[in-house]
């Protein structure tokens, strides 16, 4: 519904009352008669509040009686406000239909977080997810795309980086550790080069997984934190990106994923500045589990497509509120809606229902999937086969099909442990 700070909603309420019918006629369905009970004015938003909120109305009768009260959630988009904004129109006009590169016959393979979530210890590099060096590797492995996660510090550097909180971890001489979670919303750029990572084991043993040697551990492009730009500029630039821009979301228990920080439209042109500044000729996709975000991204620009991530209807995470992300038809609808490039599944969905793939695709959509069901080769195979366009998915070195494989890699399988991550500072 379009509202400016001008123009307001009247919503009128009617009963409908059924008419048996005529006699005389042939009328299944009988005739009914319509009679107007109550209405409401929802006025101008004011466009100097957050981009998003709920509003509420009261409803009232003919008889002016107040009978209940509407809300509605509103989200209000404003034009792309990142510097040089005539560059990203320049070049969306120079590169035609962003369309074209996507399509690749046998599907797309995309490295998830890179080469895979956490530090792969399982081969030499011991590359970190969302890293410069994951990334580098994904794509020499055979990846046509890689997955990174975006979001934003506290003085407004978009950042990779998959959680909104890191662990921190406080030492102090003759005290004993204290550990406690801190949003990235609330540290610097700079303060979050600052934090080194030290894997943990999930059997809550302190001891770290394994050591890195000290050369080793100040590899500039093997740290967690990296700026956007910083990627943008350092991965291959034929290596392809599927951007998942991060904010927070309600749960449906009602608790939030994190404190907001950012106002959603400028937290969606940070990101999109560094995009405009120094993304190139780079292919590049732009998702979010977010709706309101999705449908920003799509009104701010067209040059980049845009998908809508969902996680269904998995008991591996709590629902989000919004029940736009509670079922992949749910998220079909809104793609169509909107004008979205197409969705991206949990594979979980997918397997229980592989319908769900052809039900996408008769709406003229492009289907992603992703998820832990993907580490394995066969399926990966089994649903671009039936129609998947692209498969988000770790150890792409592992996993990634034979013919796109590099001729001087060998094949190996070998089980997926993920470790968990934390991150320690010194306090002085």
């Amino acid at each position: 519904m379009p509202m400016t700070e001008n123009i307001g909603v009247r919503v009128d309420l009617f009963k409908r009352t059924v008419m048996p019918a005529p006699p005389t006629t042939v009328d299944d369905d009988g005739s009914y008669m319509y009679e107007k009970i109550a209405f409401c004015y929802i006025y101008p938003l004011d466009v100097t509040e957050s981009s998003d909120g709920l509003c509420r109305m009261p409803i009232t009768s003919r008889t002016g009686k107040l009978v209940a009260r509407i809300k509605a959630q509103y989200f209000i988009a404003r034009p792309y406000a990142g510097s040089e904004p005539q560059q990203m129109i320049k070049t969306r006009l120079a590169r035609g239909n962003s369309k074209a590169w996507q399509l690749k016959n046998g599907g797309l393979d995309i490295g998830h977080r890179g080469a895979g979530s956490a530090r792969r210890t399982d081969r030499s590099e011991k590359v970190l997810e969302n890293t410069v060096d994951s990334f580098n590797y994904a794509f020499k492995k055979g990846a046509d795309m890689v997955e990174l996660d975006v979001q934003i510090s506290k003085d407004k550097v978009p950042v990779v980086y998959h959680d909104f909180n890191v662990n921190i971890v406080l030492q102090k001489k003759d005290r004993n550790i204290e550990t406690y979670p801190v949003n990235i919303k609330d540290l610097t750029f700079d303060q979050l080069q600052m934090l080194r990572t030290n894997p943990v084991r999930h059997d809550g043993d302190s001891k770290p997984a394994y050591e890195f040697d000290e050369d080793e551990g100040q590899q500039p492009h093997n740290q967690p934190f990296a700026s956007f730009k910083s990627v943008l500029n350092h991965v291959e630039p034929q290596c392809g990106f599927n951007v998942e821009i991060k904010y927070p979301q309600k749960k449906i228990n009602g608790q939030w994923e994190a404190e907001k920080s950012l106002d959603l439209n400028e937290y969606v042109d940070l990101v999109l500045q560094d995009l405009c500044n120094h993304a190139g000729d780079r292919n590049i996709i732009i998702s979010s589990f977010h709706p309101e975000l999705c449908s920003l991204v799509k009104l701010k620009q067209d040059r980049y497509p845009v998908l809508f991530l969902t996680q269904g209807l998995t008991k591996k995470w709590m629902q989000y509120e919004n029940p736009l992300n509670h079922s992949i038809e749910m998220a079909t609808y809104l793609a169509l809606s909107t004008g979205l490039y197409g969705i991206a599944a949990h594979t979980e969905d997918i397997l229980r229902d592989r319908n769900l793939i052809r039900f996408v695709k008769s709406k003229g959509l492009i289907l992603f999937v992703w998820g832990d069901d993907l580490n394995d080769r066969e399926v990966i195979a089994g649903l671009k086969k039936e129609g998947v366009d692209g498969a988000i998915y770790d150890k792409i070195d592992l996993y990634v099909s034979k013919e796109d494989r590099l001729p001087q890699e060998g094949q190996h399988h070998e089980q997926h442990h993920e470790q968990q991550q934390s991150v320690a500072m010194d306090v002085q």
